[in-house]
């Protein structure tokens, strides 16, 4: 439903002769990027937990490994170093998790930028 939206909005601003553009963000490799060292340390931290939720949290994360099967063989295993499992109930803690840490990052990024042109003007 909100396509249509998107869509109805878009071709009423161009039959009025507005300017219309469209971006699109895609986050589905967010969880792909993720070093489950840093989140670890960040859930730590940050959100100060430790103990058994910690480490609830570290034996979902560590020691994963993937491999791929055909209908003849199957590859060697591969360690999971990065990455946020999909599709489970965890999966979105750890996704607000990662876009905190990305929406801090940004915040301080800006301030540093509006220091630095405050200071040259």
């Amino acid at each position: 439903m909100a396509i249509l939206k998107v869509l109805s909005d878009i071709l009423l601003a161009i039959d009025v002769g507005d300017l219309s553009a469209l971006v699109l963000l895609d986050l589905s490799a967010t969880f792909d990027t993720v070093d489950h060292n840093i989140l670890l340390r960040r859930l730590e931290y940050t959100y100060q937990l430790g103990g058994v939720v910690l480490e609830q949290f570290r034996s979902y994360l560590v020691g994963r490994c993937q491999y791929v099967r055909t209908s003849s063989s199957t590859s060697a295993p591969a360690f999971i170093t990065c990455s946020v499992p999909q599709g489970s109930v965890l999966g979105p803690i750890l996704f607000l998790s990662k876009c905190q840490q990305s929406r801090s990052s940004f915040g301080n990024d800006q301030s540093r930028r509006g220091s630095m042109v405050n200071a040259a003007t």
